[in-house]
């Protein structure tokens, strides 16, 4: 019923606490329950609930995806891959150990790689936005050392050097500015 009610509107916490904890108690049925949220078309309830799922609403620490098994996660892009890969790219959490089985799967994809990057490198990239984005690439560099995967590690290359010509372009502008 959470998924029909007026319930998951706010990010109101007895409704998030209910529901956190029903995903970690039965994680494929609450899976099943929001996948069918979170796709086009998209109201207002469900633009909160993917931001919750992604870990950015407000008074909420993390993201719930974690929780979810990736093996149910990639059985649903799988069904549809064209319309949920670069969907679910663009809800996926900064967390690694979410990531890499995704990017194992559907790295290799355009979309997806264009969704990752505006996700996790979205936003203002001014002033202390530079020292964000050089600890994001000395933590994606770590991990691109002992990568296996192809695609994975391509996926890494490529942010890595995407967060470094925005770092080489917040340096010009600030060259600019003095």
């Amino acid at each position: 019923s959470f998924a029909e009610s007026e319930l998951l509107q706010s990010d109101g916490s007895t409704s998030l606490d209910v529901l956190e904890g029903a995903a970690r108690a039965d994680p494929d049925r609450v899976w099943g329950m929001l996948s069918g949220r979170i796709e086009p078309p998209f109201g207002r309830r469900d633009i909160w609930l993917r931001s919750w799922m992604r870990g950015r609403l407000s008074g909420r620490k993390g993201s719930i995806m974690p929780a979810f098994p990736m093996g149910v996660v990639l059985e649903w892009v799988a069904e549809r891959p064209g319309e949920r890969a670069a969907h679910l790219a663009g809800i996926l959490p900064d967390d690694f150990e979410v990531l890499r089985p995704f990017l194992s799967e559907y790295g290799d994809r355009d979309d997806v790689r264009e969704a990752l990057e505006e996700n996790l490198l979205g936003g203002a990239w001014l002033g202390p936005g530079a020292g964000e984005s050089r600890a994001k690439a000395e933590r994606y560099a770590g991990l691109r050392g002992g990568e296996g995967d192809a695609r994975v590690a391509s996926w890494l290359n490529d942010i890595l050097e995407r967060i470094d010509r925005r770092i080489d372009l917040v340096a010009e502008e600030d060259m600019r500015a003095a």
